[in-house]
């Protein structure tokens, strides 16, 4: 959501030498031999450590992944997982029933015992027939955008009243900024994150977690990603899926600017030549062609780096945006985006056309051709959530026909970005009341 959202070891114990007041103490003192014997110990426990340490670090991916598989198991995060029986360490068991016992299961009440009769006993009791649990639900009905320019400072609302709001009209899923490429923390605020996931979850509003990568440091990206989907607060609670946010350039732009030397004509103030530094930026050529390598190789790693069956949504480009400005979004890679991604909400946002004033608009139409472009450029369905807006230059009748262009166009949900600038706008109480037909 560039809008306001870019621009905006394990160690080896060494208690035998402990003993002798640490490894130095002990080789100084003794018997030749002695000294020798602990020389030739303090070798093979160096090598033990960096063995263990080679190990851990082998590890600490499968860990993060299997801990991730606990949350999207225990919180029905996708299609039901095929998790191996042996974990990958004993500290991965202990995470994954750490996560299981976060879970508060609710006893089934059983009917009072019956005598059996002789024509009871003869038929064969057949189990009841189980439900799956639905892979996308957290990206169906409607939604709410919060990001990280809207919580987590000391001007911000508490994460409880805008729950409370939400709630209040029938938001099914917050969708919450949780961090961006170029801030360092994986988690940007984890006091108002617990927050916003234990409110929510106790008003029975799931959360999914974005991220705004920038395709420079993919280590970075995939890092941040994975926090979301492995996060648990203290309390709990986790997020109830993930989306990275992708669209933006200027990471690739900011890598590829850099300084050259210039020469200067010579002038009376400089007889002899002089010469200037100055600033070159990347050619957009090369700009988009790392961008769309970047996206390319984040959507590949962050969908081996989850276990099999977890739902990945994608935040996309307009595809309208893209129409008129053909050149600016040449080869953006949307086969992958379908390849890696089996949800995609695209930033339909149909207000960027408006001129200054903000007139009403009928977004039929727009709607409905962000949604057929979509799916042509990717050329495999996918479910799409298209995202309205933006709110602050919308009017009461843009959202009735956004929500029936949305309902029209069979896309499983929708939404308005974001939560603050709906609250902000005067038709605020009959933007909510035109959303609410996206529950139905």
């Amino acid at each position: 959501m560039l809008r306001r959202g870019a621009h905006s070891a394990g160690r080896i114990s060494l208690r035998e030498a402990t003993r002798f007041g640490g490894v130095p103490r002990a080789l100084s003192s003794g018997s030749t031999s002695s000294r020798t014997l602990l020389s030739l110990a303090s070798v093979m426990l160096c090598v033990m450590s960096a063995v263990v340490l080679k190990a851990n670090a082998h590890h600490d991916l499968a860990d993060r992944r299997r801990l991730i598989a606990a949350r999207i198991e225990v919180a029905q995060i996708g299609h039901p997982l095929a998790v191996s029986s042996k974990p990958a360490s004993d500290q991965a068991s202990k995470l994954r029933k750490a996560a299981a016992a976060t879970v508060v299961y609710t006893p089934t009440a059983t009917a009072a015992a019956a005598p059996v009769t002789a024509a009871a006993s003869a038929v064969t009791p057949t189990a009841a027939p189980t439900v799956p649990p639905d892979p996308i639900v957290a990206y169906r009905g409607l939604g709410a955008w919060v990001d990280w320019f809207d919580y987590g400072h000391p001007w911000s609302p508490d994460p409880a009243s805008v729950v409370d709001q939400l709630a209040q009209r029938g938001v099914r899923t917050l969708f919450l900024q949780t961090g961006l490429w170029s801030q360092g923390p994986d988690i940007l605020y984890p006091g108002g994150v617990d927050s916003f996931l234990d409110h929510a979850h106790a008003r029975g509003i799931r959360v999914v977690g974005w991220y705004l990568p920038g395709f420079t440091d993919i280590d970075h990206d995939i890092r941040a990603s994975l926090a979301v989907l492995a996060y648990t607060s203290p309390s709990g609670q986790h997020f109830d899926g993930f989306a990275p946010d992708i669209e933006d350039l200027s990471a690739i732009q900011q890598a590829g600017r850099h300084t050259a030397t210039v020469s200067l004509p010579r002038s009376r103030a400089c007889p002899k030549g002089c010469t200037n530094t100055v600033v070159v930026d990347a050619s957009p050529v090369d700009v988009l062609a790392r961008f769309n390598a970047g996206i390319t190789d984040y959507s590949r790693r962050l969908r081996q780096s989850v276990p099999a069956g977890t739902t990945l949504g994608a935040i996309v480009l307009d595809a309208e945006a893209v129409n008129r400005e053909a050149s600016y979004w040449v080869g953006f890679p949307w086969p992958e985006i379908a390849a890696r991604y089996d949800v995609v909400l695209p930033m339909a946002y149909w207000s960027i056309t408006k001129p200054a004033a903000c007139p009403a608009v009928d977004a039929t139409s727009y709607i409905r051709d962000v949604v057929t472009l979509t799916e042509s450029f990717m050329g495999t369905p996918r479910p799409i959530h298209p995202i309205g807006g933006v709110a602050d230059c919308l009017k009461a009748q843009d959202v009735n026909t956004y929500v029936d262009a949305t309902k029209a166009s069979g896309s499983i949900g929708g939404s308005l970005y974001d939560f603050p600038t709906i609250q902000a706008n005067p038709e605020k109480d009959a933007f909510w009341s035109a959303l609410a037909r996206l529950n139905g």
